[in-house]
C-alpha cells in the first residue's frame, strides 16, 4: 500500500498520494459499473480527466505530480466520497423508514459527521 502522508516538493505533489486517491476512485467505479471501460469513461466525463492520466498515475509511471493535477484528483476523490456518503445516507433512510424501531441514530450521526470532515476538506 502507499503512504498517505502528503509530500509538497517545489511545485510538485507527492506521486504515490495522488495516485492512491485515484486508484480509489477507479476501483470502486469498476465495481459499481462492472467494467474497466466504462468506469474509465464514466471518470474523464465526471472529472475531466484523461485516459492517459488515469493510466500514467495508477501505473505509478510519475515521479511527482503538478499541483494543479494534485488539486484535481484531490477534489475528485473528495467528490467521490461525498458521493458514497449520500448513498449512506439514503440507505440508512430507507432502513429507518422499512424498520420504524431501528436504533440508527448513533451511525446517522457518525455518518453525518463524516460527511462535515468531507466538506470542510473540500473547502480547503
Amino acid at each position: 500500500m502507499r503512504s498517505t502522508n502528503l509530500v509538497e516538493t517545489g511545485d510538485a505533489m507527492s506521486s504515490a498520494v495522488t495516485s492512491e486517491m485515484l486508484d480509489k476512485i477507479v476501483v470502486r467505479e469498476i465495481a459499481n459499473s462492472g467494467s474497466r471501460e466504462a468506469a474509465m469513461d464514466k471518470i474523464c466525463r465526471t472529472y475531466g480527466f484523461t485516459r492517459a492520466q488515469i493510466k500514467h498515475l495508477r501505473g505509478g509511471r510519475a515521479k511527482d505530480v503538478k499541483l494543479s493535477l494534485f488539486q484535481k484528483v484531490r477534489f475528485a476523490y473528495l467528490d467521490y466520497c461525498e458521493k458514497q456518503i449520500a448513498a449512506l445516507q439514503h440507505e440508512i433512510q430507507i432502513e429507518k423508514a422499512k424498520h420504524s424501531d431501528a436504533d440508527l441514530g448513533n451511525l446517522e450521526g457518525e455518518v453525518e459527521a463524516l460527511a462535515e470532515k468531507v466538506r470542510k476538506a473540500k473547502a480547503r
